[in-house]
């Protein structure tokens, strides 16, 4: 009998167990969906900043050699005309 009673009360308390994971599965899920959406719009958004930075970059290289392009032709001597 009190074999009886002590697995009928180990039933009792896996099965409180079991609701009470299944209630924080439950009231976890709404919070997972909402981290899970912030995830996918932040992850969205650095796919933006770096093709910003890599297209900044290549406009920065850009200028890099027009002004190098400007350097030459400052430092280059001028050829008079009228001396020819």
């Amino acid at each position: 009998m009190v074999c009886r009673a002590a697995e009928l009360l180990r039933r009792a308390r896996r099965q409180q167990t079991a609701a009470r994971l299944r209630l924080l599965r439950e009231r976890a899920r709404p919070a997972i969906g909402g981290l899970e959406q912030a995830l996918h719009q932040r992850m969205e958004r650095i796919d933006e900043l770096i093709a910003t930075i890599d297209k900044l970059r290549e406009q920065n290289k850009r200028l890099d050699q027009e002004a190098e392009h400007l350097a030459q032709m400052v430092a280059a001597p001028l050829v008079d005309a009228d001396a020819r």
